[in-house]
């Protein structure tokens, strides 16, 4: 996958799409502003669009980036040859709100943002790949077909508000006959029970192996609720294939030049029309109740954006499979029946900073979230091989509030093919996990903290703070003798304390004090000089001395009698040395980071609990 900067752009430009027009904005490569214009939501505005983007030079080197990635006026640019990037409207609230300090937004103004948000994050931003001509039919044939769909329900829903005002009772079935002469039966009765579904729900499903497949559908057909639609998507060299009955809910795409498993399913998610997205792996299983339970969810709670469920393994021949994660890590297992037919089911995580960091909480499905949440922050990164679950849900949790389900709703299919048994493909996902964890956990706190009303503090001593980093929520300056948070029991979510722990002689007073200022599962973000280098000794103002063994004695049972006066429970969320810079590589100055997690009463963290 190109990223922009590969392209050699001649020009950048920015669309801030809206519902009648669109404001545009074209930057040179030296940051100034070449022009900017408005086009309608209409056959002519975009055919305009597309004249003055070609205008600009070759479409191949004009980058055009939009606030979501998929619509008419992408299709539109796409078509004329432009390389498009969807840009995720949280980043570039992120990179207006600095200055324009009323938090107000105009769209000429915000086109000039993604615009400049193209042109200096362009290393990094990969284009989206074309639809095939495949894609872009049947995406013109859904389109038709939600306008139908929109005013059979117009018509449908006159009717029976004009036969509820003559006819009390009708629309409740009390007319029998008459009701359907006039507005016709329920589509497809024989493939299920139907119970109204508060929101349509797409399931979709890439696939370059479609051996499952009839598997995958049967378990659809038996769901609780019949409003649902199954996308599937034939990528790669996979083999041909169709429902094994006929069903209008199942539309089926092929997609050859689509490469690697976040494009997959990137792809799949741009045909599917549902206001739910829900994930199910070609060779897994749902339980009849799932996608009721999803639905339900969802309607019933406005804040929650993604929502998990417990699961259960099955062999490759569909039969029960007993293997279990390492249960010392905070996995529990229990036996459920799912239409009578029992399985070993493994309780789900809470959504947490740390879970989610790495990937604790839901590494299985069910997962499924909100189309507006998915297409706000932007969708499946499409370069990705692995981990594209993790990342995207990461970018979701900043973005709204995830709910566990604790009921098991999804059934994990175990064999030789799957990607994590791949000895070289399972350790670059532990490598990477880490990575993201470490990108991503301090945002993930403070999100997780803000929507719980949390405070987050950055300590602060001797009344310096490090020139090059921001500060996390309020300051505050510490005593290191007399270690105080002026913060009310369990009301943290965060403390920071980024070279401090080197000026602080008592120990267990410290982190006593962090311990009862912040919630369950609120987190001490620490960086202080190694003694596995000069850093810790050179600075004669320097009173205690770290390394990683140190916090053995802060997070282990074992060594606790060490610190006589430690009250605090705390779970290592991260614990690993570092060289901060090339600078501090090279004067041989590392850095322990150890992120410590409250432990109180409260849901289990993932990893090893030794407190």
């Amino acid at each position: 996958m190109n990223t922009v900067a590969q392209l050699e752009p001649v020009a950048y430009v920015g669309v801030d799409w809206a519902s009648e027009r669109h404001a545009c904005c074209v930057l040179g490569t030296d940051g100034r502003k070449k022009s900017a214009f408005t086009v309608e939501h209409s056959k002519d505005g975009l055919a305009e669009l597309v004249r003055c983007l070609g205008a600009l030079g070759p479409v191949g080197r004009v980058p055009v980036a939009a606030g979501r990635p998929d619509g008419r006026l992408v299709d539109a640019i796409l078509e004329a040859g432009h390389p498009v990037v969807a840009v995720s409207p949280n980043a570039i609230k992120a990179w207006r709100e600095p200055e324009v300090l009323s938090g107000a937004t105009d769209d000429p103004g915000d086109a000039e943002v993604i615009a400049e948000h193209l042109r200096l994050r362009a290393h990094k931003l990969t284009v989206l790949a074309p639809f095939s001509a495949d894609s872009r039919a049947l995406r013109a044939v859904v389109r038709a077909r939600d306008d139908l769909v929109d005013q059979r329900v117009g018509a449908h829903n006159q009717l029976e508000a004009c036969l509820d005002a003559f006819w009390p009772g009708s629309s409740h079935g009390d007319l029998g006959d008459l009701r359907l002469i006039l507005i016709g039966p329920d589509p497809s009765p024989e493939l299920g029970p139907a119970i109204a579904s508060p929101v349509l729900v797409s399931v979709f499903t890439p696939s370059h192996r479609p051996r499952y497949l009839n598997e995958c559908y049967k378990s659809l057909a038996a769901q609780t609720i019949s409003e649902w639609e199954w996308v599937v998507v034939l990528n790669g060299s996979a083999g041909d294939w169709r429902p094994p009955v006929p069903d209008d809910r199942v539309r089926v795409a092929r997609e050859r030049k689509v490469k690697g498993v976040g494009a997959a399913k990137a792809a799949a998610c741009a045909l599917a029309r549902g206001e739910v997205l829900v994930e199910l792996d070609h060779d897994d299983l749902l339980a009849p109740t799932c996608l009721e339970r999803v639905a339900a969810t969802f309607a019933a709670r406005a804040e929650v954006v993604l929502v998990s469920s417990d699961w259960a393994q099955v062999g490759e021949d569909g039969s029960r499979n007993d293997d279990r994660f390492d249960e010392g890590t905070g996995w529990a297992y229990d036996e459920v029946s799912i239409a009578a037919r029992r399985y070993l089911r493994c309780r789900g995580l809470e959504p947490s900073p740390h879970n989610l960091g790495y990937i604790w909480y839901a590494p299985n499905h069910v997962r499924a979230f909100r189309r507006d949440a998915y297409e706000r922050v932007g969708g499946y990164d499409a370069s990705l091989e692995v981990l594209d679950d993790q990342e995207l849900m990461i970018r979701l949790y900043l973005d709204g509030e995830f709910c566990h389900l604790p009921e098991c709703l999804y059934l994990q299919r175990v064999h030789p093919a799957n990607t994590q048994a791949k000895p070289r493909t399972n350790a670059f996902i532990q490598d990477h996990t880490v990575a993201l964890y470490q990108a991503n956990i301090a945002a993930l706190t403070s999100a997780w903290a803000a929507r719980r009303g949390l405070a987050e503090v950055t300590l602060r001593v001797g009344g310096a703070l490090q020139p090059d980093r921001e500060p996390a929520g309020k300051v505050v300056d510490l005593d290191p003798d007399q270690p105080a948070l002026p913060l009310g029991d369990a009301g943290a979510g965060a403390v920071h304390a980024v070279e401090v722990l080197q000026h602080v002689v008592d120990r267990a007073a410290f982190f006593n004090e962090c311990y009862r200022a912040l919630a369950h599962g609120g987190i001490v973000f620490s960086e202080t000089p190694s003694t596995d280098g000069r850093g810790a000794f050179q600075d004669p103002s320097h009173r205690s001395f770290w390394n990683e063994n140190s916090f053995w004695y802060l997070t282990q049972a074992a060594l606790r009698p060490a610190l006589p006066g430690l009250r605090g429970r705390f779970q290592v969320s991260h614990l690993g040395t570092w060289y901060p810079t090339a600078w501090h590589e090279e004067a041989r100055v590392p850095y322990v980071r150890a992120n410590l997690l409250a432990v109180k009463d409260g849901p289990r963290q993932g990893g090893p609990l030794l407190c």
